[in-house]
């Protein structure tokens, strides 16, 4: 389907002016399929009258490309240079299909070079990248889609044949809801910084006067209601983790006037000891109430896989890294040109500069090694046009010196001297093409 459309002649006026635009084939089967896999974007240097006029051909329902997805020059921009800065997008998610490589210079990571179309009615090449972007999609959507597949189950009891991994976790209990947890255990507990926790083996007053005092004390300091989770107490910010310890958050000594709340949950003679590698934090004042810990003091002594979650449900999966379509392509295309050393002749030396021109850093993506002077590895030389012909490579002395030293090290005769457009196009096309096809010198020919 993808050449099945032909080449198509539209009519576009803009400016009062009258011309004509071909439809590369497969253009329009190719946009309805993308839009179905990517959120497709048009960029082009051309006017904001020129793309309206063709957007009533290529999108005539505006079913591909929505308001904000259309790029198009303005007076303020250049038109040599495009850029992903004009994009709500992250360079990670964002591939490039363009048959210029200059204008994005600044994103050749993230391009899909394609080649240019020249009105052959026999042209594929939007089917061969639709095949290209399928992969691509496939590949960035892989994990994303093992993930579905596979949800994350809870994690099955020792009792049913499953093992844990990791030390012992004591099981995170919570009591059901309306219900008081069990008392203190019989016998007075172990008195903390001085003070005696409000039902823990006070005393019976002898005196009726003494016990209306303490039942008045009592019920100035009664402890708080029970709650499902210390987690869902209140929000901790960085700035109280990173704080001093203030009077606030570490009680003086009780006094008769002043005692703190009981512990919420198990008394402390119940509680399971901490797992294996986990140690309570020193603590030279006494210890605050649980509702005036640090979420870091929890964590410190909390499974990671039950921190945060109250009830029985099971922890959500891990995110997973990153994904970078740039690795994607750098992979699909990384092998093109494995084995291929080039050295680029002519009067100058292309590499001179201090930054490497944008055609070359794309060659070396595609597997091409490029260097600088001929070794016994270099399998082509890399000429301008004007230079193919023999007079005119008689006349170029750094070309003569080139192919002098090629002699010396024994390659010339298996030196391929062709037209510096044979890289582009391999790259443009994604193949190691024919160099029959862009020399009219072969390897031995006189000079």
């Amino acid at each position: 389907e993808g050449g099945s459309e032909g080449v198509r002649s539209v009519t576009l006026t803009v400016q009062s002016v009258q011309f004509e635009m071909q439809l590369r084939p497969g253009v329009l089967s190719f946009l309805r399929e993308m839009s179905s896999l990517f959120c497709v974007y048009l960029y082009t240097m051309g006017s904001r009258e020129y793309v309206q006029q063709a957007l009533h051909h290529l999108d005539p329902e505006h079913d591909i490309f929505r308001p904000g997805q259309v790029l198009a020059w303005h007076p303020a921009l250049d038109r040599t240079t495009k850029t992903l800065r004009r994009m709500l997008c992250h360079p990670h998610l964002v591939t490039i299909v363009d048959d210029s490589t200059i204008a994005w210079a600044q994103h050749l990571p993230n391009l899909l070079p394609i080649d240019r179309f020249t009105g052959d009615p026999a042209d594929r090449s939007l089917a061969r990248m639709a095949g290209r972007l399928r992969h691509m999609h496939a590949q960035f959507f892989a994990p994303q889609l093992a993930v579905s597949r596979h949800p994350l189950a809870p994690p099955a009891s020792p009792a049913g044949g499953a093992t844990r991994c990791g030390p012992a976790v004591p099981e995170l209990r919570m009591p059901p809801p309306g219900t008081v947890p069990p008392g203190p255990p019989k016998g007075p507990p172990e008195p903390r910084g001085g003070a005696v926790p409000p039902g823990h083996g006070m005393p019976p007053p002898d005196p009726p006067a003494a016990q209306a005092s303490q039942t008045s004390q009592a019920s100035s300091s009664r402890p708080s209601p029970v709650r499902s989770s210390p987690l869902t107490r209140r929000s901790v910010s960085a700035t109280d983790l990173d704080a001093d310890p203030s009077p606030s958050r570490h009680a003086p000594p009780a006094t008769a006037a002043s005692r703190p709340p009981a512990r919420e949950g198990p008394a402390p003679s119940s509680e399971p000891d901490p797992p294996a590698g986990c140690s309570s934090p020193p603590a030279p004042h006494p210890a605050p109430p649980l509702g005036e810990q640090s979420l870091a003091e929890l964590a410190r002594c909390t499974p990671p896989a039950l921190l945060g979650h109250s009830s029985g449900t099971p922890p959500r999966a891990a995110e997973p890294a990153t994904r970078d379509v740039r690795t994607i392509v750098r992979c699909m295309s990384e092998n093109v040109l494995a084995g291929v050393h080039c050295v680029f002749g002519g009067p100058a030396d292309v590499l001179a500069g201090v930054a490497r021109p944008p055609e070359v850093v794309l060659a070396e993506r595609f597997g091409a090694t490029i260097e600088a002077t001929l070794s016994a590895k270099s399998t082509h030389l890399l000429l301008p046009p004007a230079l193919l012909a023999p007079r005119a490579l008689a006349q170029c002395r750094r070309t003569q010196e080139m192919l002098s030293h090629a002699r010396s090290l024994g390659i010339e005769p298996t030196l391929h001297r062709v037209d510096l457009r044979w890289l582009l196009a391999c790259v443009a096309n994604w193949s190691h093409l024919p160099e029959a096809e862009w020399t009219t010198l072969s390897a031995g020919d006189p000079l």
